[in-house]
């Protein structure tokens, strides 16, 4: 860049920095900016880990199912052996 060019950038940001206005506006711009950065980045990571819940009940729900093929157990007795929580059972046991 010339002089002039870096001369002409100066004298521009010295003018953007006396209008109050225009430096609002560039302050709340930025503030939009950044929050939806933010809210991005929220909602991949909670679709992330919804997507990683629905994986981990659906493997589950494929180990209920095997235990009760192979072994002739019931839903309650597969859930058993793998040491499922009661709350995971309750919720687990309407869709087997």
């Amino acid at each position: 860049m010339s002089d002039s060019a870096i001369k002409t950038a100066f004298d521009a940001s010295g003018i953007f920095m006396q209008d109050i206005d225009e430096r609002l506006k560039y302050i709340n711009r930025q503030m939009a900016i950044m929050d939806y950065n933010t809210d991005m980045s929220v909602s991949r990571e909670e679709g992330r880990e919804e997507g990683r819940a629905e994986g981990r009940r659906e493997e589950r729900l494929h180990s209920i199912r095997n235990l009760m093929k192979k072994t002739g157990w019931t839903a309650k007795e597969a859930m058993d052996a793998l040491m499922l929580p009661e709350d995971e059972q309750k919720q687990l046991m309407p869709i087997i």
